[in-house]
């Protein structure tokens, strides 16, 4: 078995990275996710694409029926099964965000607290689904902390500074 430090990543890279540490719990330290869709059900009737008139028709073709596969779409949604994760995640997420409603990191960031996950979240105020340069460089910090904590290192901060 091999070992990867971190999974990282936005929207469905975020449900990926989520997908992964559930997949494979011992090869991971730590798990970001960027505005990452973590209860597909939800997503399918909150995201900006719902609002469409053909929304559920392209929603059932590409990703699954809401009725009829409901429980297949739950099996492979990460914030049914965080029983299963043991690995640190850092949720971050925007409040303007259309495409995945920040109620999914909400819900996700308070099912983490019920089951006693180790986790932290990052609002990025005023961002959308895609976050702005300037709120990317508000970010970094942040996001440098998180992993240096969690990889056990101090060469991801900037000179001089430590882990908290």
């Amino acid at each position: 078995m091999f070992w990867i430090a971190t999974a990282i990543s936005g929207s469905y890279g975020g449900f990926s990275a989520l997908a992964r540490v559930r997949r494979h719990p011992s090869r991971f330290r730590c798990a970001v996710t960027i505005n990452g869709v973590s209860d597909i059900p939800h997503l399918g009737t909150s995201a900006d694409f719902a609002d469409a008139k053909n929304a559920a028709e392209t929603f059932s073709e590409l990703i699954g029926d809401l009725k009829t596969e409901r429980e297949k779409l739950i099996e492979v949604s990460p914030a049914y099964h965080l029983a299963e994760i043991d690995t640190p995640i850092l949720v971050v997420y925007g409040d303007k965000d259309r495409r995945v409603d920040p109620d999914n990191a909400h819900r996700l960031l308070l099912l983490l607290e019920l089951y006693g996950k180790e986790h932290q979240g990052l609002l990025i105020p005023g961002a959308s689904h895609s976050p702005t340069r300037e709120q990317w460089i508000d970010t970094a910090p942040y996001l440098r902390a998180f992993l240096a904590k969690y990889l056990e290192t101090d060469a991801l901060l900037p000179p001089g500074k430590q882990q908290p």
